[in-house]
């Protein structure tokens, strides 16, 4: 066992067994010391009640004595604690003592976190009033962006900037609306936020800052995860600006309300009660990014901002913040794109920024910033598509291209593949605003622009739509939108060809691959039965299976190019990505299994990362074959000489599909019975009953079908078709 391990071992064991039972006059004494078992457990134990005699004992203050020391090394502020070369995460020293000062910063910014652990309401805010008379020295040390020096270390102060963000943006935030209007009223706390929020646009004070956060991040101590510091620094400063300037926004709101009980409303003011919705947002608005840098300021560079934020600490929170003050802007800029840095069509520029966060994050944990980011993300390309179209009174000149110029700009850009990716995702949530947004590319699919950009795209978007509907499960419910509105831009006539004799109606499409030429072998496609399309861009056409296979080398590379996105891997990152995949999803693979009546043991399990949103497979190897049959020979014959292997062994055998720049990678992955993870059995007697480890994977497929389908839960769905059919669906996607 590591030494890390070993302390924190240590540390659980003391919040387990003597947390709570010493006096809190002692355990202040020891926090006051530095010593880091009672300080760490301030932060870790639920114990709200003893944590609050703790308060009544003068915890808080005494944390604030140490951080009012900050502009010292931290050897002058605690003796005997380790110099910063040997600076670890683990926050613990050899002799008891604590060795990083952001531990002091994150209590603090706990405490001042509204409901923290049912502290007392009253007690609370006495705290937040506290911290914040007492943090003026703390935040000149970390809003100094030329020293970057924090208790004498650059690495502490690195590491307690999200600790720091978090503590300000708790404080602006508060219920207590007082203390957020003080603390955003002074220019330095307006210009922290933002220079935070624009750490990826460059910093002018110090250019290296990025890349020395980054260098502490990856290199340092990497036995120990660490937090994304600049993405959750953003989150918490775009969650602090937009909630104090919508805290402005409603204040003025209840006023106006009052005053119109009393007096008549007149435009005068109206237009004052305007002006002060946005009076705050404004002052943000024309904040510089940097301040000896003018030229780009928060308002408009928020778009350049989005374009560059790629971090995960950033999509919990800071994206759809960001999204969101983007919206007020815009509206309270006249709806013009040119506001933003000179941008021409600003629904363009928004499009390929929410598909970037769909294909990021397709494949990972839907959890609620998922939807959150997602749904704002539509919102927000709805407002800016139905922007109205708007004269100048003197000059009699248009400010704003109309619907039609914004659809088409977005078409361009990939509106309509992003909202098939929003399909192919099957987030049953999203629905409401994927439909309004598609009822209103229908409504002007017949106007100029629009139908020119969709034609320019329609053989591009119909593969595309071809490969979602052949990965079920989708949103049913707005694919048949989308094939209404490519349809829409084609002539009645050539939309469909009717075969009078069969009466039968035959898409163009049919019509056009079967007098297409095979690529292969350059004959034209006669027999519809043996013609193939190419299975996973769905552009190219053969006559026959035997074509296409014979093709595949070839084709490969161009595969990658018509597909366009996800973007291709290397094959260290597929089999790392996939392994992830299987981890979260294995009740879902395990329950697929169950609910085609096989054993996992007999099955090939495949993590298809083909398109954006990964396939979850269970396939006997006859089907895996068919499924991708332009595999070599040897190849096929090296895959069933190990599955035969893994079904001997009990060992479970995953592929994991995708792209690479050198084409389709398909790998072949054992999971021997020893690799199951525990927490899958339902109770530990299942794993006492196993016999033999060879019947842990099938042990685990029991336990956990007898838990999601209950006593005869798969007898009582496959008698209803359809109901067993929606359950296969709902496991085929994460």
């Amino acid at each position: 066992m590591t030494t890390d391990q070993e302390q924190l071992k240590s540390i659980s064991s003391y919040v387990n067994k003597s947390w709570g039972k010493h006096d809190p006059n002692d355990i202040v004494e020891e926090i006051s010391k530095g010593k880091l078992f009672p300080t760490q457990a301030l932060l870790l134990s639920n114990n709200g009640s003893y944590r609050t005699c703790l308060i009544k004992a003068g915890v808080v203050d005494k944390i604030l004595e140490f951080l009012l020391q900050s502009d010292q090394d931290f050897e002058t502020v605690l003796p005997l604690s380790p110099t910063t070369s040997s600076l670890s995460l683990a926050n613990t020293h050899v002799d008891g003592l604590i060795k990083c000062p952001s531990i002091w910063i994150q209590i603090i910014a706990s405490f001042c976190k509204d409901g923290f652990c049912n502290i007392d309401e009253r007690i609370q805010k006495q705290i937040q009033y506290k911290v914040m008379n007492n943090i003026s020295g703390l935040f000149q040390d970390m809003s100094n962006f030329k020293d970057l020096t924090l208790f004498g270390s650059k690495d502490f102060w690195i590491i307690s900037m999200q600790y720091f963000t978090a503590l300000l943006s708790h404080l602006i935030t508060s219920k207590h609306k007082e203390i957020g209007s003080f603390l955003i009223r002074q220019p330095s706390v307006k210009q922290y936020l933002v220079q935070i929020i624009y750490l990826d646009l460059g910093n002018d004070v110090d250019p290296t800052i990025n890349d020395d956060i980054e260098d502490f991040v990856t290199n340092r101590d990497n036995r120990i995860p660490k937090h994304d510091i600049i993405g959750s620094s953003q989150s918490y400063c775009a969650f602090a600006i937009k909630t104090v300037t919508e805290n402005r926004k409603q204040d003025n709101n209840n006023n106006n309300n009052n005053n119109n009980t009393n007096n008549p409303i007149s435009s005068t003011r109206t237009n004052d009660y305007q002006n002060k919705n946005y009076e705050l947002l404004g002052e943000f608005a024309v904040t510089p990014i940097c301040p000896i840098h003018h030229e780009l300021r928060f308002g408009t560079g928020i778009v350049a901002l989005l374009e560059k934020s790629y971090r995960d600490g950033f999509y919990q929170g800071g994206y759809s913040s960001m999204l969101f003050l983007f919206l007020r802007l815009y509206d309270w800029g006249g709806r013009l794109s040119s506001k933003f840095n000179g941008i021409d069509c600003v629904s363009s520029n928004l499009v390929p920024i929410c598909s970037k966060h769909l294909l990021l994050h397709a494949s990972k944990q839907r959890d609620h910033y998922f939807f959150e980011n997602v749904s704002t993300g539509l919102i927000v390309i709805i407002s800016t598509l139905t922007t109205p179209i708007m004269i100048e009174k003197k000059s009699g000149q248009q400010r704003q291209a109309p619907i039609d110029y914004n659809v088409a700009n977005a078409v361009y850009n990939g509106l309509v593949e992003f909202c098939l990716d929003v399909c192919d995702c099957n987030d049953g949530r999203l629905v409401p605003h994927l439909q309004r947004l598609l009822k209103i590319i229908y409504s002007i699919v017949q106007f100029p622009d629009t139908k020119k950009s969709i034609r320019t795209k329609e053989k591009e978007l119909r593969a595309k739509i071809e490969r979602v509907t052949n990965r079920p499960p989708y949103l049913f419910s707005c694919l048949p939108i989308i094939e209404k509105i490519i349809d829409a831009v084609t002539d009645a006539a050539a939309t469909n060809y009717t075969n009078t004799d069969n009466n039968n109606t035959t898409s163009v499409d049919d019509v056009k691959d079967a007098d297409a030429p095979c690529q292969f072998c350059s004959k034209k496609c006669t027999d519809e039965k043996k013609m193939r399309k190419c299975p996973f861009c769905k552009s190219v056409i053969y006559c026959s299976s035997d074509c296409l296979q014979k093709n595949w080398l070839l084709h490969q590379n161009s595969c990658v190019l018509l597909r366009k996105y996800p973007k291709p891997k290397s094959k260290s990152d597929l089999v790392c990505d996939g392994k992830q995949i299987f981890v979260n999803q294995i009740h879902k693979i395990l329950l697929q299994a169950s609910l085609k009546g096989f054993s996992i043991l007999f099955c090939i399990v495949v993590i298809d990362m083909v398109e954006p949103t990964p396939l979850l497979r269970t396939l006997t190897y006859d089907q895996f074959m068919q499924s991708y049959f332009m595999m070599d020979y040897d190849v096929r014959d090296k895959i069933m000489k190990n599955f035969e292997r893994n079904q001997n062994d009990g060992s479970l055998t995953v592929s994991m599909i995708g792209f690479t720049n050198d084409g389709l990678s398909i790998n072949m992955l054992t999971f021997p019975p020893d690799s199951i993870p525990a927490h899958l059995f339902s109770s530990p007697s299942v794993i006492q009953k196993v016999a033999f480890d060879t019947e842990k994977w099938t042990a685990t497929q029991k336990s956990v079908a007898g838990i999601s389908l209950k006593a005869d839960g798969l007898k009582k769905l496959q008698r209803n078709p359809q109901m067993w059919k929606a359950s296969l669906l709902k496991s085929m996607k994460p």
